[in-house]
């Protein structure tokens, strides 16, 4: 490959990077949608339903899979 065009795809790569890292720095965080499900695995005692907004602030790790 000759000097010029590795440079060219160099430049093409490094604004592909920088756009996608602009991207993700301005995107602001959005309240997750209200849900439910039919059945929760795991409940702390005492709940029989899980809203959302009592999560806040928490990372959430969710696990769906279909029962046969």
């Amino acid at each position: 490959m000759r000097m010029w065009q590795f440079r060219i795809s160099l430049i093409v790569i490094l604004f592909f990077i920088l756009f996608q890292i602009s991207n993700a720095v301005s995107a602001q965080p959005e309240m997750a949608p209200s849900w439910e499900g039919t059945e929760w695995i795991n409940l702390p005692a005492g709940n029989k339903t899980l809203d959302v907004k009592d999560l806040r602030g928490w990372v959430v790790y969710l696990s769906f899979f279909q029962k046969w």
